[in-house]
């Protein structure tokens, strides 16, 4: 079968501002970025049911959304851990990357910046998590790069810290 559009079951309309960003391993949960009529944006979620039909959107709570502009989710593929952009209050730069985690009752913790290793005082944003959730894929403004956004990874460490990151060069 080809493409279906999902947008009717979303509860969005077909109006502009609207990005998928993750989608969980098993298909279920997609989350969505949402640009805000207030200069912000926050994260939403879709669940799909044992039908296929998508449920309407969901925006996470104030752990993950603030006044601020958070954007740009990856899931981890256990469905654990939540990694996203944020401006808000305890950023080392611009844009940072934070991670939330899932409780027990299926809702998301307090969001813990990933610190100076990986956020610099410039922008770092689009998260993305390798299959085994053990290298951060993301773009910088402000690690050792060639100019502009470049692409750089970080591997998770044995002790749970991320290792200093790595510009994956020339083409990308």
């Amino acid at each position: 079968t080809g493409p279906i559009n999902i947008i009717p079951d979303l509860g969005l309309g077909q109006e502009a501002g609207n990005y998928a960003t993750s989608l969980s391993e098993d298909g279920k949960e997609l989350y969505i970025y949402r640009r805000g009529a207030d200069y912000d944006g926050n994260i939403y979620v879709t669940r799909q049911n044992i039908t296929g039909q998508w449920s309407n959107i969901i925006k996470l709570n104030d752990n993950i959304n603030t006044k601020f502009w958070e954007s740009h989710a990856t899931l981890s593929h256990d469905g654990k851990k939540l990694y996203f952009t944020s401006n808000r209050k305890g950023t080392i730069g611009g844009f940072d990357i934070w991670v939330s985690e899932r409780d027990s009752v299926d809702d998301w913790g307090p969001a813990v910046n990933l610190g100076p290793v990986i956020n610099t005082i410039y922008n770092e944003e689009t998260p993305f998590l390798s299959e085994d959730d053990k290298t951060l894929f993301f773009s910088s403004a402000g690690q050792f790069n060639m100019g502009g956004y470049d692409i750089f990874y970080s591997t998770l460490l044995d002790n749970g810290q991320w290792s200093v990151p790595l510009n994956v060069g020339y083409p990308l």
